[in-house]
């Protein structure tokens, strides 16, 4: 019985703390106040992604298998067909000219990498598309791009069900290293293509609006 009445005034209490008029006004403010600020940074990191995405030009590559064969073969692909398309562009083209001029050679740079196949000893076609994609989270070298949708140049090796390879094809800032630190010149070319915080983003300096993004994407 003592623990019942105990129960009881336990209960009565708690209800007494919900129905204090100061005490449930100030949980409100600190609720609606985490809302707000969660909503805020929310809209901000989409934002923040979308300017990122509409200023680069992505290249991925899907290897056939994830065999260490297949692995390697794709990255001979990639050495072949990046050589390609440095000799389409330069440092003077834009983002938009780079796409269409991407755009225009696309036969072409499928038949490079089916070229590239061939010259390794395998028969494996080669898809090669132009356009937008939804990309998870990829680390190259010390930069981190978030996930979210990316115009990109894809590649499709095969049955394309291997690991894949990526670098960012304008700002032209691909290399063959993936967990290398990125020259400096790289990172300048970045800088120049984005706000200060965009570049924060990918630059790890903002990791709750990228745990935010990765939530949202996933």
């Amino acid at each position: 019985m003592k623990e019942l009445i105990k129960k009881k005034l336990q209960g009565f209490k708690n209800y007494a703390i919900v129905k204090s008029p100061q005490l449930r006004n100030f949980a409100l403010t600190v609720i609606c106040t985490f809302a707000l600020f969660a909503m805020l940074t929310t809209v901000s990191a989409m934002r923040e992604q979308n300017q990122i995405a509409s200023n680069v030009l992505r290249f991925h590559i899907l290897a056939n298998s994830n065999s260490t064969d297949d692995q390697a073969l794709k990255l001979k692909v990639r050495d072949d067909v990046l050589t390609y398309v440095n000799t389409l562009t330069n440092s003077n083209f834009n983002l938009q000219q780079t796409k269409e001029v991407i755009g225009a050679h696309l036969n072409d740079i499928a038949q490079i990498a089916e070229q590239s196949v061939k010259n390794n000893g395998y028969n494996y076609k080669v898809i090669a598309k132009l356009g937008e994609f939804n990309l998870p989270t990829k680390q190259y070298g010390d930069i981190v791009l978030p996930p979210g949708e990316y115009a990109a140049l894809r590649l499709e090796i095969g049955e394309a069900n291997g690991h894949n390879w990526w670098c960012v094809m304008y700002p032209n800032i691909c290399v063959s290293a993936t967990n290398a630190t990125l020259p400096i010149e790289s990172k300048q070319l970045l800088q120049q293509n984005l706000t200060p915080q965009e570049y924060r983003l990918i630059n790890g300096e903002s990791p709750l609006k990228s745990r935010i993004l990765e939530f949202l994407y996933r």
